[in-house]
């Protein structure tokens, strides 16, 4: 090898030791300062990172979730919730650099209707706060539910090039809407400010229709911003069972009966007697959704003012309570179906059984009086329900015994929930098996036990359906925003309460009480109606007040829709009779049954149940009194008579406990007047010369409850002695 080569191959050895070398250190330095990041960043990384990030702006904003829909069954919106806009000012912003303030004020006046002077006064406000090194608003609402075409002129204004409009926003929220105003509204419920369901379906379904807020957040610098998004999910729909031309029919029947007659309150039920669908629901006095707080259309300035705010709170929350579900009251009469009803069941009477009504009965040494002063008389099984008959009730609940009494309470679930899908049910009162006679006799009429209008339709429902206990029920489909369904509710069957033989039987003996016994306000020509009045004393028992009821059914021979109208304490000449309720039913009826395809067409059916007592010969004669022609149908008496005026000249019961009623359960009797007999089939006679009408109308003229098939109907004079 030449010295060269050699000399060469040396310089070469001698640069590879270099590099090796300068590489070591470099290594050794790159490892000395990672353990050094490294223990910086596990002792003191997070001052190092909120030291950085102090030099931008966190902006994290909730992108709201818009509140599902409400629908009747047939898809019209109860309830929605549309986007509207807060105006938002940030005063931290806005004071960042001087040249933001004129032209941000200036937009702000032009575009909005915003007083200049308080606009000014706040920021001023700040400025002292920033001098101060206080904080700085960041977020102060200048105006509130502003909708989109209202802010976009300002927005154009704000993005322009060289705009200097800053530390402005405009926050996104959902504003709740009742389209119909107070329809159905003690059933609908409403959402609260925070957007969360307080009442009804708003709040029984509040996790379907609420949906879940989404979110947006990122650090703001000079150059860039590239935020994380969380999107929304919007809530469901809720399809309801409310069928929204059954609740105005409904509502308006009860508001035109309150416009002459004042009550406590006037509430309805709807129901398919075959599924538990509730068609509709109805409490009087209603309130609007969209500002359920005010309830100047309820009470007088005068009575608002002269409450104390806890006073104020409680007339709200008696105005929200649903009486349907929430209330409880003691049925009357109406409840003499169930209990005719246990009888055949179990076969302790007969078609043709007689019971003789001497116009009271002696239980636990209590003297409890029937109405029709001395008596009815003999009566067959059908009769004593059609003329609504307390002393052959009391006899019949006495054939029953206390323990198979007690056990059909428990079948039909009464003194338990109906498991309806709305907040706040009530359970009812009964009593055990252990009942002493009085309990007994007076709960075989409908007093002495409390239930809820929600369980009454129901078990009246399984009566005349075939026996079927159905849960009673508002939600029918629950769908996405899209429309795909979710869940559908399909009908419930909870028990069988009688069998199909005894309800093909009621359904025949109610259709009597409407047709030739005390149900008569409700008959409308051509059309087969069957029900129940019934009539109870409060529990003052001082014959001051009553509730007073009406169940009815169409068509009697294949029930399809099942209404209950209850009313608390009307003020009028006959508040002690079911007169009222029957009115309201007969006026739902009317419009009901045509919009639901129920045409007239009333068929024979069996008389063998309407015996006359004396000789068991078939006899079936409409009384002609209450059945007048329509357009002689009108309320009359908006004022209750004082006690003495409405004298039956019956003898005062007497009962050692005040827990028992004196009289109760009686209907007045449907009256024929002399010298008319109205046969089957035939139209009833003109009504007598002199009567009553209102000062409002005559018979030619009818009053606002006569108008748009809202047909009312008067009276016969004498007869308001209650059931």
């Amino acid at each position: 090898m030449s010295p060269k080569r050699r000399k060469s191959n040396k310089f070469t050895v001698r640069m590879q030791r270099k590099l090796l070398i300068i590489f070591g250190v470099v290594t050794l330095l790159l490892i000395f300062v990672s353990i050094k990041i490294i223990r910086i960043n596990l002792s003191k990384g997070n001052d190092y990172s909120k030291a950085v990030y102090d030099n931008f702006k966190y902006d994290s904003r909730a992108i709201p979730a818009r509140r599902g829909d409400i629908t009747d069954r047939n898809g019209t919106i109860l309830a929605y919730s549309t986007k509207v806009y807060n105006l938002i000012l940030d005063a931290k912003v806005l004071l960042s650099d001087e040249k933001y303030r004129e032209p941000t004020v200036k937009a702000l006046i032009e575009h909005f209707d915003i007083d200049e002077k308080e606009l000014n006064d706040f920021i001023d406000e700040n400025v002292k706060k920033k001098e101060q090194k206080q904080t700085v608003s960041s977020y102060k609402r200048l105006l509130l539910e502003l909708k989109k075409e209202d802010i976009e002129p300002f927005n154009e204004a704000m993005n322009a090039k060289k705009s200097n409009i800053n530390g402005v926003w405009f926050e996104e929220e959902y504003k709740r809407t009742y389209p119909f105003g107070s329809l159905a509204c003690d059933v609908l419920g409403f959402a609260n400010s925070g957007h969360s369901g307080e009442l009804g379906i708003e709040r029984q379904y509040n996790s379907e229709l609420s949906g879940t807020n989404g979110r947006i957040f990122g650090y703001i610098n000079d150059s860039s911003y590239e935020p994380t998004v969380k999107n929304a999910i919007n809530g469901n729909t809720v399809v309801t069972t409310i069928d929204y031309t059954i609740q105005n029919i409904v509502e308006q029947a009860l508001k035109e009966f309150n416009d002459v007659i004042k009550t406590k309150s006037s509430s309805v039920v709807v129901m398919d007697p075959n599924t538990g669908e509730i068609l509709a629901m109805a409490d009087y006095p209603y309130f609007d959704l969209n500002s359920p707080r005010d309830l100047s259309s309820i009470y007088t300035k005068e009575e608002l003012e002269g409450l104390t705010d806890e006073e104020t709170v409680d007339k709200m929350y008696g105005v929200w309570s649903n009486y349907c579900v929430s209330s409880i009251y003691e049925p009357g009469s109406v409840f003499k179906t169930f209990t005719i009803a246990e009888a055949i069941d179990e076969g302790l009477v007969d078609l043709k059984d007689i019971y003789t009504c001497d116009g009271e009965g002696i239980y636990n040494s209590a003297v409890i009086h029937c109405n029709g002063g001395e008596g009815h008389g003999d009566l067959t099984l059908s009769m004593a329900l059609a003329q609504s008959c307390n002393d052959a009730l009391m006899q019949i609940g006495m054939q029953i015994g206390a323990k198979t009494f007690s056990d059909y309470l428990r079948i039909f679930k009464f003194g338990g929930k109906t498991g309806i899908d709305l907040p706040s049910e009530e359970n009812g009162l009964i009593r055990g098996e252990d009942m002493m006679d009085v309990d007994l006799v007076t709960n075989a009429f409908g007093q002495n036990l409390n239930v809820t209008m929600v369980q009454m339709a129901a078990n009246f429902a399984s009566i005349i359906n075939g026996g079927y206990y159905y849960q009673p029920h508002l939600l029918k489909e629950i769908r996405s925003e899209s429309g795909d369904t979710i869940k559908r509710v399909e009908p419930t069957l909870v028990t069988q309460t009688v069998s199909s033989d005894t309800s093909a039987v009621m359904r025949e003996m109610l259709r009597a009480v409407v047709e030739y016994g005390t149900g008569g306000y409700a008959y409308i020509d051509g059309y087969s109606i069957g029900g129940k009045t019934g009539t109870a004393e409060k529990a003052d028992r001082d014959k001051s007040e009553y509730w007073v009821s009406f169940m009815g059914f169409a068509p009697a021979e294949d029930p399809e829709v099942l209404v209950y109208v209850f009313v608390d304490a009307p003020e009028c000449e006959q508040y002690d009779s079911s007169w009222g309720p029957q009115l309201i039913s007969r006026n739902i009826f009317k419009n009901l049954l045509p919009y639901m395809g129920i045409v007239p067409n009333a068929g024979e059916y069996d008389k063998d149940i309407y015996v006359d007592a004396e000789d068991l010969e078939e006899t079936a004669t409409k009384p002609s009194g209450p059945i007048m022609p329509d357009n002689e149908l009108v309320i009359v008496g908006s004022e209750k008579p004082t006690k003495n005026e409405n004298e039956s000249g019956q003898d005062e019961p007497t009962s050692p406990d005040s827990s028992v009623p004196e009289q109760t359960g009686n209907e007045p009797e449907m009256p024929e007047p002399e010298g008319t007999t109205a046969s089957e089939g035939e139209l009833p006679p003109e009504p007598p010369a002199g009567s009553q009408e209102t000062e409002a109308g005559s018979p030619e003229e009818p009053t606002a409850a006569s108008q748009e098939g809202i047909d009312s109907q008067n009276p016969p004079e004498g007869e308001t002695t209650a059931e």
